[in-house]
């Protein structure tokens, strides 16, 4: 769900592997990433015991990037893009990642097939997306990237051009409770589209204020933190108005709460070295097969417990109904009971 609850092993000198899973988890998803390989995903069925993986090669895409008003190269961009065998998509594919050169371009090792998505990021013009389902992936528009109806990979050598739009410029200041500027706070928007890539980050400068330039995929979230503070609620979201422009967006801050508590195991026993994080709850909130169900607003805090279990939560809002999640070596993911702070 969303790639969460994520499990890194390294295969031996063999090729062999060994991960642990909760016995009641369902859909797994196997992520292979080696060097000079694309990267593989795969889902993982009821079989779990003899699971075999063949990583391939064979076709070489090449992208330039150029930007729509001017057609010079962005360059330093993060790429993100996903290769499916049909054309249609509808499978698990292949992801491929890099970095744009100094003339925007970048080569990426992948199989034949056909082009679902391609994600590129930048930390001074936003993110943009291109697709050839992209109006049925963002109804709503955003920023996309304008390039061929479909890329066909075929063995060998292909190449590609995708114009790029800018961003829109996001600034104003940050303030707490009391209307004062909260100077040194991070502000920084959501990665790309499904999750991926990094967002746009800045730091507040002395007056509490702020700059940068996002994607603006139709709402763009804007988030700010501060030792001692949470967001208010309404100021995470700001609505894009069509067409590239500079868009004011003061943030407000809230005195934050903080959190103790104990992780112990079934007989009682303090758990050393857990991983502990609150979420906001709702109404169908709940670990489900293993898998975290409740998907918060806004950064979640975490800590990790110490040798007697013990764990300290930082810079939570107050005021709204939370459950604390928990996990361990050895231990099924769990959470809490719902507790109003």
């Amino acid at each position: 769900l969303g790639f969460v609850g994520r499990h890194f092993v390294e295969t031996e000198d063999d090729g062999s592997f060994r991960a642990d899973a909760p016995p009641r988890a369902r859909d797994l998803l196997a992520i292979i990433a080696a060097e000079g390989y694309p990267t593989l995903l795969a889902e993982v069925g009821s079989t779990r015991d003899a699971l075999e993986f063949t990583l391939h090669g064979g076709a070489t895409l090449r992208i330039r990037f150029a930007f729509d008003d001017s057609g010079l190269p962005v360059t330093d961009a993060a790429v993100v893009a996903m290769v499916t065998q049909s054309e249609g998509g509808g499978e698990m594919g292949t992801f491929l990642t890099g970095v744009t050169d100094d003339e925007g371009q970048l080569q990426l090792d992948a199989l034949p097939g056909f082009v679902g998505m391609v994600m590129l990021q930048h930390p001074e013009h936003g993110s943009s997306l291109y697709s050839p389902q992209a109006g049925m992936m963002m109804p709503g528009g955003g920023l996309l990237m304008r390039g061929p109806e479909k890329i066909h990979l075929t063995e060998g050598r292909n190449e590609v051009e995708l114009r790029v739009p800018r961003g829109v410029v996001l600034h104003g200041t940050v303030r707490d409770a009391a209307g004062e500027p909260v100077a040194g706070a991070v502000v920084s928007t959501s990665g790309s589209p499904f999750g991926i890539g990094k967002g746009v980050e800045t730091v507040t400068d002395d007056e509490g204020r702020y700059r940068f330039t996002a994607s603006g995929m139709g709402r763009i979230r804007v988030q700010a933190q501060a030792a001692g503070y949470v967001q208010d609620p309404t100021t995470l979201v700001v609505e894009r108005p069509e067409g590239p422009t500079e868009i004011a967006h003061d943030i407000a801050m809230l005195d934050a709460a903080r959190v103790e508590g104990m992780v112990v195991d079934p007989k009682g026993a303090p758990v050393a070295g857990s991983e502990v994080e609150i979420r906001p709850h709702t109404e169908d909130a709940g670990v489900s097969d293993g898998i975290p169900t409740t998907m918060g607003e806004g950064e979640r805090a975490r800590a990790i417990s110490d040798g007697r279990g013990r764990f300290v939560l930082e810079d939570v809002a107050p005021g709204s109904r939370y459950v604390v999640v928990g996990r361990a070596e050895g231990f099924v993911l769990s959470q809490s009971e719902p507790c109003l702070l």
